[in-house]
């Protein structure tokens, strides 16, 4: 059989914590900068260890979380096997919860990893979509945010008309997208004359 390096992996926004072991050889722990500087470096090293262990598969794994796939990517288009596992498929003791560390999040990941590869035991790996249906899903969600950015700015003008018992031309309701801009520069002249003498003040001070 031969050699597979394995790499259990806590991974934050700015830093990774690593488990690295050859088959059930004791784990070594090593901190990462989670940069793309810092990723290639890993990725090159893990390699040279590969070749000098003689191992045949290197095998990574780490937690989803909001950090997306790009890590997968980068380890998948490296040749580095990779798995993103679902945090609630991982067992966790009380004590654990208690004392939760990033060491011992890196080493609970090697372990179930281990117990995968050597063991045959399931992995609670997570479906991971293609790149463009990530980036489908991505458009998607833009679009729905704009949306639903734009509603709220209608309700505040509706809101604010009839405060002011005015309406847009066509009538209550129609015609606001057309006349949006033109409410949106009206609204902004009202808030002008509101706070001129201060605004004044304050442009008067930037100038000097």
């Amino acid at each position: 059989m031969c050699k597979v390096i394995m790499i259990g992996c806590d991974l934050h926004d700015k830093t990774m914590l690593l488990k690295i072991a050859v088959d059930r050889q004791p784990a070594a722990t090593r901190n990462v900068r989670n940069t793309t500087e810092g990723r290639k470096k890993m990725i090159a090293e893990l390699k040279a260890q590969k070749k000098q262990t003689g191992a045949g598969r290197i095998i990574f794994a780490y937690e989803a979380s909001g950090l997306g796939f790009g890590l997968y990517d980068e380890l998948a288009d490296s040749g580095i096997e990779c798995h993103v596992l679902a945090p609630t498929g991982l067992e966790r003791s009380a004590q654990h919860r208690r004392r939760k560390t990033d060491e011992r999040d890196a080493e609970q990941v090697l372990a179930a990893l281990r117990a995968h590869v050597l063991a045959g035991n399931d992995l609670p790996s997570v479906w991971i979509p293609d790149r463009q249906t990530r980036d489908d899903r991505d458009l998607v969600r833009a679009r729905v945010d704009i949306a639903d950015k734009l509603t709220m700015v209608k309700n505040e003008i509706k809101s604010l008309l009839k405060r002011g018992r005015r309406q847009p031309a066509g009538g209550a309701g129609q015609g606001l997208d057309a006349s949006l801009p033109a409410l949106a520069e009206a609204v902004g002249r009202r808030a002008g004359r509101a706070v001129g003498p201060r605004r004044q003040r304050g442009a008067g001070q930037q100038a000097a």
